[in-house]
């Protein structure tokens, strides 16, 4: 008990000199550590296994390797944890401190994580959107609206080949937040209504950037979007 009450005691000493002098990663990843020995409920307690076997690709956003990145809990950030995104099962992976086993994340604990140099939050909302599961979503544009991508990764079959083949195909579905909700995008028209948007007032840049909502929807949406957080 004592030992638990020192650790406490020390941690949140070094939480109050956060904000005044910097930390290097190798302290924040000790911490990191030291953390989920005393709080093991930020690991799921299972062990990660990809759900499918025999598919062409990888379950994973870009990277099949754990990398070092950000990882945020309530106002901590903890740099140099060692993370890995699952998209088809929405699940954030790390590996345990003493073995060094692939484990997931309790996406409860979690608020925010990186990977190479992109955001991601998790949107705790019950949102009616069978793709949502555990709410990580890529941080597009934040403002008075803001703008989100769901990334995921469905298995489909390649009939290209002579051998049928299943392979996990990737895809992305947009969300923005206006007023405290949030709205799915299904159509082009939908987004100009609910914005409050005229298509003349943007046709201008949209054709001088070359951008078509069904060649780049994220380049068309993110326009959209900072012209109507400039009106608000």
């Amino acid at each position: 008990m004592i030992k638990f009450s020192l650790f406490i005691l020390v941690f949140f000493l070094i939480l109050s000199i956060e904000a005044q002098t910097p930390i290097k990663e190798r302290v924040l990843f000790e911490n990191y550590t030291q953390l989920i020995q005393y709080f093991p409920d930020l690991h799921s307690g299972g062990q990660y296994f990809p759900s499918n076997r025999g598919v062409e690709g990888h379950p994973f956003f870009q990277s099949k390797s754990l990398e070092k990145n950000v990882l945020l809990i309530g106002d901590i950030a903890f740099e140099e944890v060692p993370i890995q995104y699952d998209i088809f099962d929405d699940v954030l992976i790390s590996v345990t401190p003493a073995k060094g086993q692939k484990t997931i994340l309790n996406h409860e604990k979690i608020d925010e994580f990186e990977l190479e140099d992109l955001r991601f939050i998790r949107i705790k909302d019950d949102l009616n959107f069978f793709f949502h599961k555990n709410g990580f979503y890529r941080v597009v544009h934040e403002g008075e609206i803001s703008l989100y991508c769901k990334h995921r990764k469905e298995i489909s079959k390649n009939t290209t080949n002579m051998k049928k083949a299943r392979m996990y195909d990737q895809k992305e579905r947009y969300l923005i937040l206006l007023d405290g909700n949030f709205h799915y995008v299904r159509r082009k028209k939908e987004v100009f209504e609910l914005m409050g948007l005229k298509k003349k007032d943007i046709k201008p840049q949209l054709k001088r950037d070359r951008i078509r909502f069904k060649k780049d929807k994220e380049a068309y949406l993110k326009i959209l979007v900072e012209i109507a957080n400039s009106k608000s």
